[in-house]
């Protein structure tokens, strides 16, 4: 288990295509995407030493995708990866939150939260939107949240300490 990252694409690679890849047991992250309009399809983490999935560029799509145990955050969107769309995704078991979001424009559809805040912290939620300045564009739509099974407890379903605007909340 050394610190390196399960897949990582580079910074301006655009129009990936991946499907049903398995990643188990890294270090760091398990997808760090730095490149833009992706497409993942089935792809999964197992135990990343950090986030799940790392995005720094937007324009990214994920079609049941999901994460396990990840030492960090579950998925973790950048400020600068805007539009950042997920449809059946599902988190399961992060240390933090299961969806930390900090950009504009994404949308969570469908997807399902389980478990988050497994550090001894117990102050995470299943989907954190940020608190600095403003967010323009969420969607969170059909998305479920299940409580955790263990002692601990997730504080909040949604927390968000900015304005949202233009966005769409269905809790």
């Amino acid at each position: 288990n050394v610190l390196v990252d399960g897949l990582r694409t580079l910074f301006q690679s655009s129009e990936l295509d991946f499907r049903s890849i398995i990643i188990r047991n890294v270090g760091r992250y398990g997808y760090n995407i730095a490149g833009s309009d992706g497409f993942f399809y089935n792809c999964q983490v197992n135990s990343a030493g950090s986030d799940g999935w790392h995005f720094v560029v937007g324009s990214n799509h994920l079609a049941m995708c999901s994460t396990f145990s990840c030492g960090g955050y579950g998925v973790s969107i950048a400020t600068s990866a805007t539009f950042i769309t997920m449809v059946g995704a599902d988190i399961d078991k992060s240390s933090f939150d299961n969806f930390h979001i900090l950009a504009d424009d994404t949308s969570l559809i469908g997807c399902v939260s389980r478990d988050p805040g497994q550090a001894a912290t117990n102050i995470y939620s299943h989907v954190d939107l940020g608190s600095a300045g403003t967010k323009n564009g969420v969607v969170l739509v059909g998305t479920r949240y299940r409580p955790p099974l263990l002692g601990n407890t997730a504080v909040y379903l949604v927390r968000c300490n900015s304005q949202l605007f233009n966005s769409q909340l269905e809790i």
